[in-house]
This record gives structure tokens, sequence and C-alpha cells, in this order.
């Protein structure tokens, strides 16, 4: 489900079925609805990488930790980024950006931002011509706002703080 960089190809004898079959789709599934699951996947990956930030230090369970780091979604980007672009690029792209985004730029900063640009020529620029608009224009626009705001998310993705008490967020 994306959350390892690979574009599975389709051989020529394989049929449009099995090809589906094999790169995720359920049975009868739409192209909506695999995109939606696939962005949910990626979404959960990029949550679990940026764990390290709210169990810091001083919450730390003496022996544990989390064996998945931002690093792992560093390396995750920069390979989308230099792979052959996708349909699904775009939208997989926003899905890890909203959730890991503001963490891995307050930990990376300057590099991120070049980081960043790679993904703005890469995905944005080369994706256009197979993705369709919406998520293209949706990543555009993310990564434009991150520039304007100075090369930074300005703030964490919704919910990553669990309130403090159950009504907090009605």
């Amino acid at each position: 489900m994306y959350t390892t960089p690979a574009y599975s190809r389709r051989p020529k004898s394989e049929s449009t079925e099995d090809y589906r079959r094999r790169i995720g789709y359920k049975h009868a599934e739409s192209a909506e609805s695999y995109l939606e699951r696939s962005c949910g996947c990626v979404s959960l990956f990029a949550a679990v990488l940026q764990t390290e930030k709210i169990y810091g230090p001083a919450q730390r369970i003496p022996g544990v930790s989390n064996p998945f780091s931002l690093d792992i979604g560093w390396t995750w980007l920069a390979r989308i980024a230099n792979k052959e672009q996708h349909a699904i690029t775009p939208a997989i792209t926003i899905a890890f950006l909203e959730v890991a985004g503001y963490y891995m730029s307050q930990r990376y900063r300057k590099q991120f931002a070049k980081l960043i640009a790679m993904v703005q020529r890469a995905v944005v620029l080369k994706a256009a011509k197979s993705a369709p608009p919406g998520p293209s224009s949706r990543l555009d626009t993310l990564l434009e706002d991150f520039i304007r705001a100075g090369c930074t998310f300005p703030k964490p993705p919704h919910g990553r703080e669990l309130p403090a008490k159950d009504l907090e967020f009605l």
C-alpha cells in the first residue's frame, strides 16, 4: 500500500483484474475507494513515524522506543520523489505530508525545505500529466503554503494532541 515506495508494473501477459489484485485492490473496489484506502494507509504510516515526538525522553517507558523514526519518513519521501511518477503519487504524498510534515519540518529545517523543493519538482510537475487534477493541485497548494510560511508547516496536524477532557474538541 505504498508504504514502501515501489510501483508494480503490469506485464502485457497479465490481466487487468490480476494486476489490480496484485497492487492491493479489493474485489470489485472502485479506483476512488482504492485511492482513499491507500492514502489512509500512508497516513497511518506517517503517524507511526512521528510518534517519537509525542513521547519525548520524559515520557518514555524504559527499554521501549519507536523503531520507526522520522528518518524513515525522510527516506520514504525522497524515494517517492525519485521514483517514476504515477497517478496516485500526489495523493499519497499529500497524505504523508499532512500528518508527518510538521514534525519533519521542525526536525530537519533547511534540509527538509530542500527535500520539499525536490518533491515539488518531481511529484507536482511530473505527475501532473497522469494524475487527477484534484490531488495535484492540493499538493501544489500545500507545498506553496509551506514555502510561503518560511519553509515550515505552521501548525501540527489536527488531532495530534489528545484532549485533556472528553469535551475539549466539541
